[in-house]
């Protein structure tokens, strides 16, 4: 690991680049990044404890298996082990990843947000480009994933896909394309009146796309687009408040639920299943 400790890690300012053949943080009990920039160039799981909470701060992570795990364990591996095989486990129900701010970007190989427990965001901006297999999702939870604030967009295969929960307050859309998407195709949504909600550029190849975004409004009408370009505010990959142009309307829909699932003939059931076994997976503690 990078960062490693026994018990917690807290970070509340400055700046930290890491590479690392394991994990970039880990702590076994907790870690809390209040705020600084931390850049994860480089991992195999990017942050990892039983518990973490973002609550500030700009955060780029690179996995090549799950980006955030949260899970219960110590992390210790052995030298018959792939590096991060170790004793964490997929039976800490009570886990939880808590996302109240900052800016959160994650490639991951594996699962993008993977919580042997649940996730909970009420605020700042979340942005997973997942696998690019169907053996894991960009987000993958046992219990909820309720998003109640802030923006979350996930992008990766569909074949595990899940999305957030029934408890949300933040109204969520999810795109299954019939076919990949190429890597940089941008995604946006804009309202019956044109004007642009939110565009995303995943980095990666991609089949399901899922938006949760506060301007999102029950009974609202919408289209969905894909190429174009958007001239708002870019935060990363993500464009908001400006105008929408030059793109190809795929879907018209309408918010009927917290989570509407949309393919190109319009609105469709999704099941919002678990993950699924893919790298890291069926190892003690990799989910």
């Amino acid at each position: 690991d990078a960062l490693h400790a026994n018990n917690t890690i807290t970070i509340n300012s400055g700046e930290i680049t890491a590479a690392s053949g394991d994990d970039g943080i880990h702590a076994d009990t907790t870690i809390t990044i209040n705020d600084g920039t931390i850049n994860i160039t480089k991992s195999y799981e990017g942050l990892e404890s039983a518990d973490i909470t973002i609550a500030g701060g700009t955060i780029n992570v690179v996995a090549s298996d799950d980006g955030i795990n949260v899970a219960v364990g110590d992390g210790s591996s052995t030298s018959e082990e792939r590096p991060g095989a170790g004793n964490f486990n997929e039976t800490g129900g009570s886990n939880q990843l808590t996302i109240t701010g900052g800016t959160t970007t994650v490639n991951a190989g594996g699962d993008g947000l993977d919580a042997n427990g649940s996730i909970a965001i009420s605020g700042g901006i979340t942005l997973v480009d997942g696998p690019t297999d169907s053996g894991n999702g960009a987000l993958d939870y046992d219990g909820t994933c309720e998003v109640t604030g802030g923006v979350l967009i996930t992008a990766g295969s569909s074949g595990m896909a899940q999305f957030p929960s029934e408890g949300s307050t933040v109204w969520t859309v999810a795109m299954t394309f019939s076919s990949t998407q190429a890597a940089g195709t941008l995604v946006n949504i804009s309202d019956a009146s044109g004007k642009s909600i939110v565009s995303y550029t995943p980095g990666k190849a991609f089949s399901t796309i899922s938006i949760s975004a506060p301007d999102l409004a029950t009974g609202g009408s919408y289209i969905l687009s894909t190429g174009g370009r958007d001239t708002g505010s870019v935060t990363s990959a993500l464009v908001q408040g400006g105008s929408y142009s030059g793109g190809t309307a795929v879907v018209y829909f309408t918010l009927n639920s917290t989570l509407t699932g949309l393919n190109e003939s319009g609105a469709t059931t999704i099941t919002n299943g678990m993950g699924g076994q893919g790298p890291g997976q069926g190892d003690p503690g990799r989910r």
